[in-house]
């Protein structure tokens, strides 16, 4: 009875949930016996066995890949969870996770992401129903010298935090000035005044207090929060939320990957001069109407699932017919050829930037059919999928999609 009930908060969780008896028998109670490490690794499955022996609350273990794995002995039997996934893998991460552990699979199985929080509270779950004991986040957390434990001490963090800032930032006026200039700033990108926003931008470099005790994290922060600023802005000077995070993400994953302060601030200009320009160019350019707008959003959303017009509409507030006539006033063409559109733009950047099949790009995008998709990407781009991958594909350049 006991294992049933283990099943279901198994299948709830989207966890591999095991049991080993006194025998040393190993049953996998919910998941793929072959893609379990936990099955297939002996050294982690011991590993997880003698942590669960060698203390009494369950007992937490998180790898190298960021991934954790429970264990908890009731008796003679033990029962192991996992794996937990901490960050969200790629295909290259997933398989050199299954080979760390011995697991050789040409699919490797995409885990879900599960924050830490998630993680104690499945573990809590296990321990409640295997042991009939409750413990709280923080009891498992420092048992088991996880990162959440520190919160212990966030107090005292918070006081040393504030000494030490107020003795690097003896002048109270950079904090006060910093807000103002914030609030310039988004005024500028608002407006759409792309000069005025980078200058802004450079004085709160003067102004603003230490984000890093290292210079070139110092200036990361500094970018994230420019470019984080400028991107909600953006919002407010009209651009579409789904557009403005993509612009801000792309420069913010940039960002984190640069090297010298040079190229930090230097893309931190970048972002906030594209997204004002941006902001300019829909300006002087406006002659959509809400609706429209609205519809393209949805689009750029959804445009990987089956769109209907009524769906749109609906979301919108307006009838099907209105928006459909409005939205061809508006940018002249019909509202199921811009999604069409839309498809065949990304589809573009796959058949750049990635190494998927013709048919997974068309599946990606939500073509019916590889034929369909040819079809259609003829027509707007003049030549075949394969004549563009053959022109454009940067081979330097390719990413992998999960």
């Amino acid at each position: 009875m006991r294992n049933d009930t283990l099943r279901k908060l198994g299948i709830v969780g989207r966890v591999d949930l095991i049991h080993v008896g006194e025998d040393g028998v190993v049953e996998c109670l919910n998941g793929i016996l072959q893609e379990s490490p936990v099955v297939q690794n002996e050294e982690l499955r011991q590993k997880l066995l003698d942590g669960a022996q060698a203390q009494k609350m369950p007992y937490v273990f998180r790898d190298s890949f960021e991934v954790y794995f429970a264990a908890l002995q009731k008796g003679n039997d033990v029962y192991l969870m996992g794996p937990m996934s901490a960050v969200k893998m790629d295909r290259v991460d997933l398989r050199q996770f299954y080979q760390a552990y011995d697991i050789r699979t040409d699919e490797p199985h995409m885990q879900r992401f599960y924050p830490l929080q998630e993680v104690l509270s499945l573990v809590q779950l296990l321990a409640f129903l295997v042991a009939g004991k409750e413990y709280t986040e923080e009891e498992l957390a420092r048992e088991n010298q996880l990162a959440s434990a520190r919160q212990v001490n966030k107090e005292r963090d918070l006081a040393l935090f504030q000494i030490n800032e107020d003795a690097k930032n003896e002048d109270a006026e950079t904090w006060r000035h910093t807000y103002r200039q914030e609030l310039q700033l988004h005024d500028a990108v608002a407006s759409g005044d792309a000069t005025e926003a980078v200058r802004l931008n450079r004085a709160m470099d003067l102004d603003a207090g230490r984000l890093s005790d290292k210079e070139l994290g110092h200036w990361k922060n500094m970018a994230v929060i420019g470019i984080t600023l400028s991107s909600r802005a953006a919002i407010d000077g009209g651009m579409a939320p789904q557009k403005a995070y993509q612009v801000s993400g792309r420069y913010i994953q940039k960002v984190d990957a640069c090297r010298t302060v040079s190229e930090a601030i230097r893309l931190r200009e970048q972002a906030v001069f594209e997204m004002a320009n941006l902001v300019r160019e829909r300006k002087e350019h406006r002659h959509t109407s809400s609706y429209t707008e609205s519809a393209k959003a949805y689009v750029a959303l959804h445009y990987r699932e089956k769109i209907y017009l009524q769906e749109i509409a609906d979301e919108i507030g307006v009838s099907a017919t209105y928006l459909s006539r409005r939205f061809k006033e508006d940018t002249g063409v019909a509202l199921q050829d811009y999604i069409c559109s839309v498809r065949v733009d990304r589809a573009c950047d796959l058949l750049k930037y990635s190494d998927h099949s013709l048919a997974e790009i068309a599946s990606y995008v939500n073509f019916p059919t590889q034929s369909y998709f040819g079809k259609k990407f003829k027509a707007q781009m003049n030549m075949t999928p394969k004549e563009y991958r053959d022109r454009f594909k940067a081979a330097d350049l390719t990413i992998q999609n999960g």
